[in-house]
């Protein structure tokens, strides 16, 4: 899309948007893109969160996007996505972690959410 500047109209390249503030192409930081409707860049949504140049597209089924790295990845094996707090964790049916894995509380022991740690649930 052209742009009218300084007695001149200026096209930039895409992915490049025009900056008037600046009066120079700029292009949007990494995973957003420049929407015309509104004349700034937007961020793709939580379930598509990459942009490819043309889209926004979602990882892989069972993968999910790492903020830091900026890339898809699995869960260690074992391990689940819980997307309310974005990180990896175990699943209810092996709620504790033992050497980096995942596993159940021995019988008659149980987990306790609240202490984070297996309890014991025998009356002897």
């Amino acid at each position: 899309m052209p742009y009218f500047s300084g007695g001149r109209c200026i096209s930039c390249d895409s992915p490049n948007h025009w900056d008037s503030a600046g009066l120079i192409c700029i292009s949007c930081p990494t995973n957003t893109y420049y929407n015309n409707t509104v004349d700034k860049c937007l961020g793709c949504p939580v379930d598509a969160p990459i942009w490819n140049g043309t889209n926004c597209i979602g990882c892989p089924v069972g993968t999910h996007f790492d903020i830091p790295t900026m890339h898809c990845l699995s869960c260690p094996s074992g391990f689940i996505f819980d997307v309310s707090i974005l990180k990896c964790v175990c699943p209810s049916t092996t709620p504790y972690i033992q050497n980096g894995t995942c596993v159940a509380c021995e019988y008659p022991r149980t987990w306790d959410p609240n202490t984070n740690r297996c309890i014991s649930t025998s009356c002897s």
